[in-house]
């Protein structure tokens, strides 16, 4: 049995009086129907069938041999009209060698016979470089922006008595309290008095 093209990706539209199919592109979905081609038999056996209806009799014995004919028949009819479908289909959906999925034309590179999924153009891929370097800087100058603003407050103490946002000292610049502030050395980590100059532990300069 030959390859059946357009397995998965296809709807099959096809109704009493005739057959019509829907091809879908594997990648962006985008759609294209085949032209409705018509089965004579089909419409015969609706028309006989309405006329049944109404007139009853022999009308409606020929309603139902046209129904017999049109099963016999139907199944070979469609099956034509599939592969005559499948390779106008051909003409709109190529088909990628490395996924094998069948991609409408602005999906598919014809100079190397893939797909944008499993080959994107550069020029996606350096609009998306350049997307994703934006977020990039943005998120660190957010960082680097946070982290300043922690530095800074690390270098403040609150006042006990007044509550006020005060250089580290032994006294507040703003009500004169007493801070009882200390500092650690940046070599020995010894715990230092404000506004000592040297580390009373290593001598460090501070």
């Amino acid at each position: 049995m030959s390859e059946i093209s357009f397995g998965d990706n296809y709807n099959d539209l096809s109704e009493e009086t005739g057959f019509q199919f829907e091809f879908n592109c594997e990648r962006c979905n985008d759609a294209w129907r085949s032209e409705f081609k018509a089965y004579l038999p089909g419409k015969a056996s609706r028309l006989l069938d309405a006329a049944g209806g109404v007139l009853g009799g022999i009308l409606g014995r020929a309603g139902r041999a046209a129904d017999y004919v049109k099963d016999a028949g139907y199944r070979a009819a469609h099956d034509k009209a599939f592969a005559e479908a499948i390779e106008q289909a051909k003409q709109h959906f190529h088909r990628c060698r490395q996924c094998g999925n069948y991609v409408c034309a602005k999906c598919y590179n014809p100079d190397i016979h893939l797909c944008t999924a499993c080959a994107p153009s550069l020029e996606e891929c350096a609009d998306i470089a350049e997307r994703e370097g934006e977020v990039d800087r943005a998120t660190f100058g957010a960082y680097r922006e946070g982290w300043s603003k922690a530095h800074e407050a690390a270098e403040y103490v609150i006042c006990p008595a007044c509550a006020a946002r005060v250089a580290p000292a032994k006294f507040c610049s703003e009500c004169g309290a007493k801070l009882g502030v200390k500092l650690a050395c940046s070599k020995c980590g010894a715990e230092v008095e404000a506004g000592a100059k040297f580390c009373p532990e290593c001598g460090t300069k501070l």
